[in-house]
């Protein structure tokens, strides 16, 4: 019987573990998703804005969200 909960408890700690991990994960892709708006917005505004910068910032963003996506929709 000790075994049985030992090997319980544990597997509950690594349950908790992964729901952490992809919880500050899908923080941290949050942010810099974020980030990128922000950077994107910056770039646009400029009298000369930098046309392939902002497409490849939008692409990065398109990937960060598309992450985001995927974690959200694992329980």
């Amino acid at each position: 019987m000790t075994c049985v909960k030992i090997c319980v408890i544990g597997g509950l700690f690594l349950i908790l573990e992964m729901r952490m991990a992809k919880s500050a994960r899908l923080k941290t892709l949050t942010v810099k998703h974020s980030d990128l708006d922000t950077r994107i917005e910056q770039e646009m505004r400029n009298p000369l804005p930098d046309h392939l910068r902002i497409s490849n910032l939008k692409k990065q963003k398109l990937l960060l969200k598309e992450e985001i996506n995927q974690l959200s929709a694992v329980s």
